[in-house]
C-alpha cells in the first residue's frame, strides 16, 4: 500500500514538473522569440529598429554603416591621438578601431555607443570607453550621441584586442581576421561582417561635424 501511495506521488509530482516546465517554455517563447541572424556587409547601410540596442534605447530611425576597420598597436594609437599617452591601458595588446558613419532619419532620440559589440570567432572583445571620447571629441565626453534629424557623422569604435584570449594562428594574422560588428534589435541580431583596412584610411578626428543632408 504505501509502496502504490508513493509511485502515485512520484507520478503527480512529475506531472506537475512536466506541467510547470512546458507552461514556463510557451511562456518564454512567446514573451522572448528566437532572433533570426541577419548579416550585412562593409559598407552596407543597416536600419535601427525600436528598441534596437542592448540597452533597449529607442533607436527607431537611426541606421550604421561600417566604412572601414583597423588593428592598431598601442604605440601607433599613442602616436595617432597624443592625449591617449594619459591613459592607463589596461591589458590590451592590440586595438581594433571600426570607423561608422551613423545616420538618423527620423528618431528624436540618440544612441548609446558603447551598446555595439565586436565579435570575433576566438575571444570577446571589450569597447575602450577612454579613447572613445578621445577619437570623437563631437562626444565631449559622452558615451552617446544624438543627432538632428536627417543628419549623419562619422565616428570610431575602440576595442581592445588581448593575444592570450586569440588562437595563435589567428593572431599571427590578426591584420587579415575577420570581425563582426553585433547591433540587437526585437526581431533579429544584426551583425556587420568587416576586416581589416589599410591603416592609412584611418584618419585622427574623423567626427569634427555633424553632416545634414539636403534632402
Amino acid at each position: 500500500m504505501k509502496k502504490k501511495c508513493f509511485i502515485l506521488a512520484l507520478l503527480i509530482c512529475s506531472a506537475l514538473w512536466v506541467w510547470q516546465y512546458a507552461a514556463v517554455n510557451t511562456y518564454y517563447n512567446r514573451e522572448f522569440p528566437e532572433l533570426r541572424l541577419e548579416r550585412f556587409s562593409l559598407g552596407e547601410d543597416v536600419n535601427l529598429l525600436a528598441n534596437s540596442v542592448d540597452g533597449g534605447a529607442n533607436v527607431e530611425g537611426y541606421s550604421v554603416r561600417v566604412d572601414h576597420l583597423d588593428v592598431l598597436t598601442q604605440a601607433e594609437v599613442m602616436q595617432r591621438w597624443p592625449e591617449s599617452q594619459l591613459i592607463t591601458y589596461q591589458a590590451s595588446d592590440r586595438l581594433a578601431l571600426v570607423s561608422i558613419t551613423l545616420s538618423n532619419t527620423v528618431s528624436n532620440g540618440g544612441i548609446m555607443l558603447t551598446d555595439f559589440l565586436l565579435c570575433t570567432q576566438d575571444a570577446p572583445t571589450s569597447m575602450d570607453y577612454d579613447l572613445l571620447s578621445i577619437m570623437n571629441p563631437i562626444l565631449a565626453g559622452n558615451y552617446g550621441i544624438i543627432l538632428p534629424y536627417n543628419a549623419e557623422c562619422q565616428l570610431i569604435l575602440p576595442f581592445r584586442l588581448i593575444a592570450s584570449l586569440f588562437r595563435a594562428s589567428a593572431w599571427e594574422h590578426i591584420d587579415q581576421y575577420m570581425f563582426f560588428l553585433r547591433v540587437n534589435d526585437t526581431q533579429a541580431v544584426k551583425e556587420i561582417q568587416i576586416g581589416v583596412s589599410n591603416v592609412d584610411s584611418l584618419t585622427s578626428n574623423p567626427s569634427t561635424k555633424i553632416e545634414q543632408s539636403s534632402k
